[in-house]
């Protein structure tokens, strides 16, 4: 592939990155996709309120929306570091502690790469996390609290001698309003959300990618394309993956 062939997927890839990107940030903002709930009703009497069960699905979690999201964030980061290549000679190895992530990478990619790594950054950082006031216990892919039982209650009515009857008075009743349990509501919790350790972990070692970035720019010193893959490397990193 020649260089002006590589410069033209730019747009489509770019494109594609921002849209993705866009909707990862939204998507861990809102964060209701990422929790559910079961909860069903048990009458205490058999003659009692038969309510039907509340539930809602939890639509995906924070890991699944990561790989989602990683495809196109690896696309561009693979173009711009192929581009930038291509027309520089001057390069350097980015290196986190001992860990060689990728070789030779031109100084030019070393720039932006700093820019979207804060770009991933971002969207690491408003990943929504597990509440820890609550004990969770994995369950497949999510995390489950409960079941947790609460009662249900209805106002009724009892009378109340207030008096006892006498030969010359009849008995003094009152009315009182009563709080009466009549069933009990059942409800376990399901969260699709990363923990609080996971979090940092993944934030801190971004971190050290950013700092290990500046550093290697400094080193870096330029026509067929060289085809550079880079963004896998980078998030198995993240993700400690082998």
């Amino acid at each position: 592939m020649k260089q002006h062939q590589l410069v033209v997927t730019k747009d489509e890839v770019s494109g594609q990155y921002s849209k993705i990107k866009q909707e990862t940030l939204h998507v861990f903002s809102g964060g209701d996709l990422f929790k559910g709930m079961s909860k069903e009703y048990s009458p205490k009497d058999a003659e009692g309120d038969q309510l039907p069960p509340e539930k809602k699905n939890v639509v995906t979690t924070v890991k699944e929306r990561l790989e989602w999201t990683e495809k196109p964030v690896c696309a561009m980061l693979d173009f711009e570091a192929s581009r930038d290549r291509t027309n520089q000679k001057a390069v350097a190895d980015l290196d986190v502690d001992g860990i060689v992530i990728a070789k030779a990478l031109p100084v030019s990619f070393l720039l932006s790469l700093e820019t979207r790594l804060q770009e991933i950054r971002a969207y690491y950082d408003a990943i929504p996390t597990l509440d820890m006031a609550k004990d969770w216990k994995p369950e497949g892919r999510l995390q489950k609290n409960g079941p947790h039982s609460q009662g249900r209650y209805i106002k009724q009515t009892k009378p109340i001698v207030m008096h006892e009857a006498t030969k010359e008075h009849p008995a003094q009743i009152q009315a009182v309003i009563d709080d009466v349990r009549v069933g009990t509501w059942t409800t376990t919790n399901y969260s699709g959300e990363a923990s609080p350790g996971e979090k940092a972990e993944w934030l801190g070692r971004i971190d050290k990618l950013i700092a290990a970035t500046k550093k290697a720019r400094m080193k870096a010193n330029e026509t067929e394309v060289d085809i550079v893959t880079v963004g896998k490397s980078l998030f198995d990193f993240v993700h400690k993956r082998s």
